[in-house]
């Protein structure tokens, strides 16, 4: 019970220390990491209700007073590096802000929004949504990856979006608004709000490090109105899991933050599973050796590691059903799974170090009057926002997502540069020979 109460303490002083200090990053994942992870031993322990003990299926199997002890004395051990490790990477490096320049618009970027648009029409003819939704009703059908690739870059145009919106340019604002719709329309028939969490993270980085008066009061109206339109997506799989929604039998209240906080304690008590499989039971880690088969798996259309090593790629696969039977696993879970105890402080110091420099990148890119929405500006405010939810999918998944992303992100500059940003500078080029 100590090392779970310095693990809160840990969490609500840091992220309260974080937030005023200006560290915003810090303080969401402070935040992030300690309702992932603290949210099923604080409910076991503190709760006598059967119905959220039935909720808490690994917890109430694996919870013997031992398994519990030393999962939350590897869960302080883990919140206090990562907070270590933040603070002397910020020691150790000396940051220094670019100087402060007007925000610009890359003509690369052009392609960015018609890519989606072609994406989106790709997913609404095969109906990409809806079959991804029939997955939680049991039925398997496989959906063009043209819907998954559309997804990752649908935070690069709301980067894009934010930034026309900023500057009052209404007309680019509503064409990039148009080729949006058909890919958010189908991302939310399939009832994954994961997909739309990297682009919500988005507007509250730009909130919070951007030049903008009351940002408590819009990180407020933005994470309520984000958890109502979450509940309402996760109503579509309600509905077709039982045939009825929380909506209909619940509190407003209930039917919206229900959805949520079960997301963190289904999500977090992997970790938990992770543990009693690996570091108490008889499951020995793989070492690193699935993180690699994940990364050959990154590569866009072609999955090398499931071609190549496709009995191991069973074998995994049914790793993850048993450790992870809701479809998500934490980081930590994965962690442990990958290098067992071990992989506890090794977790809390990497995600230190990736959160200092996420933050002093963010810091610099969002320095400017406006919004930037230069290439590289939007890939470091885009992979950040896309990687830091990823916690939620594993260590593999963030290597992979990171791959894939990039390779199609700096894919659509090339594209955009060739076919829109070059012959643009030829011609103007040349206009001066043609008037002389």
């Amino acid at each position: 019970m100590t090392s779970l109460v310095i693990s809160i303490s840990c969490v609500t002083l840091g992220s309260i220390v974080g937030f005023k200090g200006r560290h915003y990053l810090f303080a969401i994942m402070l935040v992030m990491l300690g309702a992932y992870e603290l949210s099923g031993p604080i409910l076991y322990l503190g709760v006598d209700d059967i119905n959220v003990l039935n909720a808490l299926q690994i917890f109430a199997g694996y919870a013997f007073d031992d398994a519990i002890g030393s999962f939350s004395r590897a869960l302080a051990v883990f919140f206090l590096l990562f907070i270590a490790t933040y603070v002397l990477v910020g020691y150790l490096t000396i940051h220094r802000p670019e100087p402060t320049r007007r925000a610009i618009f890359s003509r690369e970027l052009v392609v960015l929004p018609p890519a989606v648009l072609a994406f989106g029409i790709v997913s609404v003819l095969t109906h990409a949504g809806e079959s991804r939704l029939e997955d939680y009703a049991g039925v398997v059908t496989e959906t063009t990856r043209f819907f998954t690739y559309g997804n990752l870059l649908l935070v690069t145009c709301a980067a894009l979006l934010i930034s026309r919106l900023w500057s009052r340019n209404w007309r680019h604002a509503i064409l990039i608004a148009i080729c949006l719709a058909p890919q958010i329309t189908e991302t939310f028939i399939a009832g994954r709000r994961q997909w739309f969490a990297p682009t919500a993270l988005l507007v509250l980085l730009i909130l919070f490090y951007s030049r903008i008066r009351y940002k408590l009061l819009w990180a407020g109206t933005l994470s309520l109105a984000v958890g109502m339109f979450f509940a309402i997506q996760f109503s579509l799989r309600e509905e077709i899991q039982e045939g009825i929604t929380a909506f209909e039998t619940e509190s407003p209240l209930y039917a919206i933050g229900a959805p949520q906080i079960g997301e963190f304690v289904a999500i977090g008590s992997t970790s938990f599973y992770a543990w009693n499989v690996v570091v108490l039971g008889q499951n020995s880690p793989s070492w690193g050796v699935h993180w690699a088969f994940h990364l050959l798996n990154a590569f866009p259309y072609i999955k090398f590691g499931d071609i190549l090593y496709p009995q191991y790629a069973n074998e995994l696969y049914g790793l993850y059903n048993e450790v992870a039977p809701w479809g998500g696993l934490a980081m930590l879970g994965d962690a442990i799974i990958g290098l067992g105890s071990l992989g506890v402080p090794l977790l809390g110091i990497l995600l230190g170090v990736f959160c200092r420099i996420a933050h002093q990148s963010l810091s610099t890119v969002l320095r400017s009057p406006g919004i930037p929405a230069d290439a590289k500006s939007v890939y470091v405010v885009s992979i950040i926002a896309t990687l830091v939810p990823k916690y939620r999918s594993g260590i593999g998944d963030v290597v992979q997502t990171f791959v894939t992303f990039s390779l199609l992100y700096w894919a659509m500059v090339l594209l955009g540069y060739l076919v829109v940003a070059a012959p643009l500078r030829t011609i103007r080029n040349e206009l001066p020979s043609r008037t002389s």
